[in-house]
């Protein structure tokens, strides 16, 4: 990690102005803190380690959950118009800040009609011209000078739609090499780091001050992520609303509704430069303003490109008519896989088709997909604006049955568009890519599980009680209410498919069904011109998602035709910036290239932890993990549950749980406070919740506050050191107070460190 700009001058000299100022308004008794600040203070990111604020290259680990100040005008963007001039403050909760300049405007088209909308930030370093921006990099991502702040308005967890996107990631994994897209394409000096799709995290967004909503902080649709260059001809990208059969596939293109992201600088046939959110008709020979003798060599390269990608369209628009009369012609099935091969990427297809039905994205069967290809011939497909999966429908939440109903239409939708290749000729190819990832552990309940749980601890049940008071009206925080005579009976998808759609002008005997917002309603009485539903919502949790993929899988096997030999669990352990996480987990599992275990046994004569590393991971016990920041996949088998009757499992001093519990007073908990990694003690029972397959530390007559985990192997012992003690706590004025009370404190450490807290 870059940490080179710590100590500029101008950054030091900054931060002593700002320390002086606060101070001067402390003493004067003025309380000059925004809700932004106050929270960062009381989450101890007010420290700062590295300010990147005057960098180009900003390179930062990827935000376990960042928080943001967005300031610089009265209102956030509410049309797709708006281009507010503004700035934007990140604290990523590692130590790292920057306070950028930004272009802040709308992004989607659905999400217009919600209170919460989206939020698209450009950054820049010039004064608001956009000509000088930054390169930023979180993680593993592709370096990127703006993103997407994903609003969720009406998903209980923020972040569904990443869930997704790392779903589709677990099938990438099962191919093992080669098994992101591009890495098929040959590609010259591929960029590692392109996904094809988009990732997140979890931001805590702050409009002026004041708390505004948990946001995703995600990648954009940006040529970096797909490894495609800017202005190579055969590097193509085209979307569109809908992208079905009357807009490319069946052999007439509607230019109108066809966007091409990749490659840029392209003409249209009135000899204007190319506009993707404005889309027309590509520039070809036959355009009057294709006049290459006369134009300067770059316009000349540009309008030669636009032909070119104009051309490549046009051919890949009659694929499906010249698949079909191969078809039609009698070949042989090996000949059709063949033609179907040299035209599309199947494996990226299969996978597609696979996460789609897995995630029961209905809304992706006919739009919401990135076609891309890498030489203008063999097209490729990845998943986008995942929103309606997991049971999200129309951007709510269906109720049970309909989970089934939309797997079963989506399913029955496939059959158009190239999609309907895979169905047609290479079901048993998808039957055999199931039976791989189910065998080996790439896909289960479990693994999907625990990325949503991670997720969900990571926003933190504080910010989303926050975000529910902030925004109360999302469907999934209203219950279903039913009004007289009207009442719902549990779906059912023949009943669902017969029965008549609701209309208020219609009059409905006794006993008859209905369907409105994809439910069933039946009336107890003959009625007319009354609504069935008074409030359309659903009560969301994180409790829904395991019984509901678990039984969802179960009919995936039956579809695919899979069945049980054993039952493999996967568990992904996300390693944040820290390098410290706990772990417990169900099954065996061989511990990935630079991770290491340890239990912990007590207390070594110097105060610190007895850490003993483990080489060989057994079931349902708890480990402390050190590892490089990351996502690890671990994979193993089912074994029998050990009997248990208080649901803790315990190694040494650890106690691990396999389900989100409370930690009991008196026991320690991994936290990183002020930049202090380490366990601290839990003052009191019911407060402190621990997420599932987590684990705490016990230990009888330890009097420390906290524990450091900052490993010392000296005399061949492995310790985690006791952090240091508070010695004191001052007010602004001097006078000692027995805990941080309002305003600013001042802590004074055993190891000789002052820090100010400010609450």
């Amino acid at each position: 990690m870059r940490t080179s700009t710590t100590y500029r001058p101008l950054q030091v000299l900054r931060r002593m102005a700002a320390a002086v100022l606060f101070s001067a308004i402390s003493f004067a008794g003025a309380t000059a803190q925004t809700d932004f600040e106050q929270r960062i203070a009381e989450l101890g990111m007010q420290d700062i380690q590295n300010d990147w604020s005057d960098s180009t290259d900003i390179t930062l680990p990827t935000p376990t959950c960042a928080y943001a100040n967005i300031t610089g005008f009265s209102s956030l963007p509410a049309r797709k118009t708006d281009n507010y001039k503004g700035w934007i403050e990140v604290y990523d909760g590692s130590g790292n800040y920057f306070k950028k300049r930004i272009f802040a405007s709308t992004q989607g088209k659905a999400t217009m009609g919600y209170p919460k909308r989206n939020i698209k930030i450009d950054f820049c370093n010039d004064e608001w011209v956009g000509e000088e921006t930054p390169d930023v990099t979180f993680g593993d991502w592709v370096e990127q000078d703006g993103f997407h702040l994903k609003a969720f308005y009406n998903d209980f967890f923020k972040g569904t739609s990443v869930v997704s996107y790392r779903t589709f990631g677990l099938l990438s994994l099962g191919r093992g090499e080669n098994g992101r897209i591009w890495e098929r394409a040959n590609l010259k000096k591929p960029d590692s780091r392109a996904l094809c799709y988009p990732d997140g995290f979890p931001v805590v967004v702050y409009f002026n001050g004041k708390f505004h909503g948990i946001y995703g902080w995600l990648l954009k649709k940006n040529r970096k992520n797909m490894n495609q260059k800017k202005n190579t001809p055969e590097h193509i990208h085209i979307e569109g609303y809908p992208l079905n059969l009357p807009i490319i596939w069946d052999g007439v293109i509607n230019w109108k509704k066809l966007q091409v992201r990749t490659p840029k600088d392209l003409y249209d046939m009135d000899g204007k430069k190319y506009d993707d959110e404005s889309p027309t008709e590509l520039m070809d020979e036959t355009s009057p303003y294709y006049d290459l003798a006369t134009d300067d060599d770059k316009t000349r390269e540009q309008k030669q490109n636009s032909a070119k990608v104009k051309q490549y369209l046009i051919n890949m628009s009659k694929y499906f008519a010249e698949i079909n009369a191969l078809i039609s012609s009698g070949a042989s099935r090996a000949q059709i896989r063949a033609a179907i091969e040299e035209r599309y990427d199947i494996p990226s297809i299969m996978d597609y088709v696979i996460h789609n039905l897995l995630t029961v994205n209905w809304d992706g069967v006919h739009k919401n997909y990135q076609w891309f290809t890498y030489d203008g011939k063999k097209w490729c497909i990845a998943p986008y604006d995942l929103d309606n999966t997991f049971g999200y429908g129309s951007y709510r939440i269906l109720p049970p049955g309909q989970y089934d109903n939309c797997a079963s239409l989506a399913r029955q939708s496939f059959y158009h568009c190239p999609t309907t290749w895979v169905m047609k000729f290479y079901k048993p190819d998808m039957y055999e890519r199931w039976a791989y990832l189910r065998d080996n552990g790439h896909i289960n309940a479990d693994i999907i599980y625990s990325l949503f749980d991670q997720w969900y601890h990571a926003v933190g049940e504080d910010n989303y009680a926050l975000d529910h008071a902030m925004w109360p009206n999302s469907d999934s925080l209203r219950p279903d209410i039913d009004r007289e005579p009207w009442s719902q009976v549990p779906f059912d998808f023949n009943t669902f498919k017969n029965a008549p759609t609701w209309n208020a002008d219609d009059t409905y005997e006794k006993g008859t069904i209905v369907t409105l917002y994809s439910r069933l309603y039946k009336t107890s009485k003959t009625v007319k011109g009354v609504n069935p539903c008074v409030q359309y919502g659903y009560l969301d949790s994180l409790a829904r998602i395991y019984p509901y993929m678990k039984a969802h899988i179960e009919a995936m096997d039956t579809y695919m035709q899979y069945k049980f030999t054993s039952i493999p669990k996967s568990y992904i352990l996300n390693v944040t910036s820290v390098g410290w996480s706990t772990l417990c987990i169900p099954f065996r599992f061989a511990i990935p290239e630079g991770m290491k275990l340890y239990t912990v046994n007590g207390q070594h004569p110097t105060g610190g932890l007895k850490l003993q590393e483990v080489t060989e991971p057994e079931a349902y016990k708890p480990y402390l993990v050190q590892a490089a920041p990351g996502r690890y996949e671990l994979t193993g088998y089912t074994e029998e549950e050990p009997d248990n009757t208080t649901g803790l499992w315990t190694e040494g001093n650890l106690s691990g749980t396999l389900s989100p519990r409370y930690v009991p007073q008196g026991a320690y908990v991994m936290q990183n406070h002020n930049g202090h990694l380490g366990f601290y003690r839990v003052t009191e029972d019911g407060k402190v919740k621990m997420g599932a397959n987590k684990a705490w530390l016990t230990l009888d007559g330890a009097e420390a506050n906290s524990f450091a985990l900052e490993v010392d192997t000296t005399d061949g012992i492995t310790t985690a050191g006791e952090m240091p003690a508070i010695v004191s706590i001052h007010d602004i004025n001097g006078v000692r107070q027995s805990r941080p009370g309002k305003g600013v404190s001042i802590i004074r450490y055993s190891n000789g460190k002052t820090i100010k807290v400010a609450r």
